[in-house]
């Protein structure tokens, strides 16, 4: 169903976030606050969706840096004009306001301040999980990009089904997924 939003004179479409709340998001949102840099951040810079501010973390000298997707994307605070709403999880709301989102697309954890963000703009809620997609799923839902999801996904599962089949695994071979986060295994 097509709307149009009296408030922000954009057509929307409603979609379900991973909360299970019905959320009435911009058909194609142009001033978009991602609550988690990396998470939310990686994602959206994937597919190609600008956004206009973002969570910050905060580097030995003191500059603000967006953690992957500085390294992985090139985009920084500085070159790209992104603003930096948040150190670590403490939001600027004032700032938040200040730069009139039409979408903000924050991870589940973050919910106790929904209200807050929502009166600014629709705000979805992504679970961060190590489901495989999930995250990008949620993401490419929230901001109308599933053709670019499944077309990006494709690719992967390509470049995978190749690469098994190149090294002769076994049958019945398992693996561990390592992952440091906050410094432990």
């Amino acid at each position: 169903t097509l709307l149009v939003s009296p408030l922000a004179a954009q057509e929307t479409r409603t979609v379900i976030d991973d909360l299970g709340r019905e959320v009435e998001v911009p058909i194609d949102p142009q001033r978009i606050i991602s609550g988690d840099d990396n998470t939310l951040g990686m994602p959206l810079a994937d597919f190609g969706v600008d956004f206009i501010g973002a969570q910050a973390r905060v580097a030995d000298d003191g500059s603000y840096f967006m953690r992957g997707l500085d390294v992985n994307y090139g985009i920084s605070f500085e070159a790209s004009g992104i603003a930096p709403v948040s150190v670590w999880w403490e939001f600027d709301l004032e700032k938040v306001a200040l730069l009139d989102p039409d979408l903000i697309i924050l991870i589940e954890w973050q919910q106790e301040q929904a209200e807050l963000f929502e009166q600014n703009a629709p705000t979805f809620f992504v679970f961060e999980t190590p489901e495989p997609w999930a995250v990008q799923e949620a993401v490419a839902r929230a901001t109308g990009k599933e053709d670019v999801f499944e077309y990006r996904r494709g690719i992967y599962e390509e470049r995978i089904a190749t690469l098994k089949a190149s090294l002769n695994i076994p049958e019945g071979t398992t693996y561990a997924l390592l992952s440091p986060g906050d410094g432990t295994f």
